[in-house]
């Protein structure tokens, strides 16, 4: 879902909300392309593959790479397929736009879904705990831990 939000809004941005109807049928042709494309960069780059609740900046790479790779081959196909494939060729700016609202909008979600984990757990531990006193502890030697 959040794929194909991220290439109609690219779209919608790249024509200022108002898509010309020529504009909308290649769009239409080109969206499962670039969805399937970048859904499967997803899945072997491993982004699919990180547990949602202890993403954090290390994984923040992994995305780079994915969005890199996405639209390396979206701008070869713009760049390289001549004038009578202008159905397959999506605009610069869409690709752009795309790439960055799709792998922007996936890396936004995990790091929502960690921040809403991280609350309900300090409201669970504080209303598991009560009226107890805290205590300041200091790891030393915990590594990245």
């Amino acid at each position: 879902m959040v794929l194909v939000a991220a290439f109609a809004l690219a779209y919608l941005l790249r024509f200022d909300f108002r898509l010309p109807p020529e504009h909308l049928e290649r769009a239409l042709v080109q969206l499962p392309f670039v969805v399937l494309l970048q859904f499967f960069i997803v899945v072997f780059s491993g982004i699919y593959q990180f547990v949602w609740r202890y993403i954090g900046l290390a994984e923040v790479q992994t995305f780079i790479k994915g969005a890199f790779y996405s639209s390396v081959p979206l701008l070869m196909l713009r760049l390289g397929l001549p004038e009578r494939h202008e159905l397959w060729r999506v605009p610069l700016s869409v690709t752009l736009l795309d790439v960055l609202l799709a792998f922007g909008g996936l890396l936004t979600l995990r790091v929502v879904r960690r921040a809403l984990y991280e609350r309900y757990e300090r409201n669970r531990r504080s209303a598991r705990s009560g009226t107890s006193r805290r205590r300041p502890v200091l790891l030393v030697g915990a590594g990245r831990a």
